[in-house]
């Protein structure tokens, strides 16, 4: 994570690693943060066969939360294991570099391929792009590379491939999120015949006046069960399979050795701390 955020701004991996020598944490951490490192929590348990941890957030977090991680469970995850022996999940793999810098990835599963007995590893993101726009481009990424280089310099596993599995987290509109799983729409009404009782009907699709509710005023167990099965698959996008090329791996880790040894160097430099951030 601190290489990635180095590539994206030295300025934050400045601020954020190095300043005073530890860093600083921010009070409150961004939504997207939190909400992704719950949904992480929740498929390494949902892989184990344990309990799904409960989420403590507001709407419509929670109810996002409630559906896909029962979506996974239930409608995803039973697919890859079908398919798939699980060998080890959250475990961290590391490189030495050199003598001071060691590369660390923590792959999120690693998977035995039934049919060919080929190790591949599984890459969980949560995403607000479509499906569509998800799929593509995950083959360039040299940290999916390098990932399989870890594994292989910690485990002895020969990686043949990735796969990055999406979470669509839907999308906002006027500051409303749009997801199938964290809303639908109810039509609740008293029957003729039963004028003293109501009764409910649902569904993912809009319809006019019918009003809109979090999944979770429901049995969410129900509702991702009665979901259409393309409904599913739209919000777990995933890639296709990531062919390990290990020049690229080995181009990126030279580039993160290099780097690594400019900041230390710069870090014991005996410079100000306004003078690091400069360098940086």
């Amino acid at each position: 994570s601190r290489t990635v955020t180095d590539q994206t701004c030295p300025r934050a991996r400045y601020f954020e690693y190095a300043y005073g020598g530890h860093g600083l944490a921010p009070i409150e951490k961004d939504i997207a943060l939190t909400f992704g490192s719950a949904i992480a929590d929740a498929a390494e348990a949902i892989r184990q066969g344990k309990p799904v941890p409960a989420y403590g957030g507001a709407l419509p977090w929670s109810s996002l939360y409630a559906g896909l991680t029962e979506a996974y469970r239930t409608r995803i995850w039973p697919k890859w294991a079908a398919n798939h022996e699980l060998i080890a999940t959250e475990v961290e793999c590391t490189i030495a570099l050199s003598p001071e810098v060691t590369y660390m990835a923590r792959p999120d599963a690693i998977v035995r391929r039934h049919s060919d007995q080929t190790y591949w590893y599984l890459q969980d993101k949560t995403s607000s792009l479509s499906p569509d726009q998800f799929a593509h481009g995950w083959d360039k990424l040299p940290e999916l590379h390098a990932t399989a280089k870890a594994i292989q310099q910690s485990l002895g596993l020969e990686i043949s491939g990735a796969y990055v599995q999406g979470w669509y987290k839907g999308y906002l509109k006027n500051g409303t999120l749009y997801s199938p799983l964290a809303y639908a729409w109810r039509k609740y009404e008293a029957p003729i015949a039963y004028p003293g009782q109501k009764t409910s009907q649902w569904s993912f699709e809009y319809r006019a006046g019918w009003e809109r509710r979090p999944s979770t005023d429901m049995d969410v167990v129900v509702w991702v069960n009665s979901l259409p099965e393309p409904v599913i698959q739209q919000q777990f996008p995933v890639s296709a399979p990531i062919m390990i090329r290990p020049d690229l791996a080995d181009r990126y880790l030279a580039q993160v050795l290099r780097r690594e040894q400019w900041v230390e160097l710069v870090r014991t430099s005996g410079l100000s701390e306004a003078a690091q951030r400069e360098q940086f």
